[in-house]
């Protein structure tokens, strides 16, 4: 955590979510897919899903703040939702999975991540339906 912590630090010191927030907002992105979407990219850089959505969370403040109505606990849900997707070997939640069941890699590459991704992407699905209902 304190990783997550510093180097979302060094993100937000960086101005980096001011400058994506200035880039896409005139696109017309939900703001909802874009945190699912730094979530899941800081995810598949450093494998870590506690790193990534601490990351994410620091650079997606500012587009939260040019987004008015939007409601916090979604954006949430979308970073967890990101954060999630496909864990991979530098991953300890990859390698408990893969230890305790016994598995091979690819076994485990093919059930844990593909759970996990597919976790990820409905997960994606069901806030974006919330959004619609709130």
């Amino acid at each position: 955590m304190g990783g997550g912590g510093a180097l979302s630090g060094v993100m937000v010191d960086s101005g980096i979510g001011k400058a994506i927030a200035h880039l896409t907002h005139g696109l017309g992105i939900s703001p909802l897919i874009l945190a699912w979407v730094i979530a899941a990219l800081i995810r598949l850089s450093v494998g870590s899903a506690t790193v990534a959505i601490i990351t994410a969370s620091g650079i997606v403040a500012p587009i939260m703040a040019d987004s008015p109505g939007l409601h916090p606990a979604l954006v949430v849900l979308a970073l967890g939702c990101g954060s999630i997707i496909f864990p991979h070997i530098n991953n300890a939640a990859s390698w408990q999975v893969k230890e305790s069941f016994g598995m091979s890699l690819r076994d485990m590459f093919q059930s844990f991540t593909v759970i996990e991704t597919t976790v990820s992407v409905l997960g994606l699905g069901c806030v974006l339906a919330a959004s619609a209902l709130i």
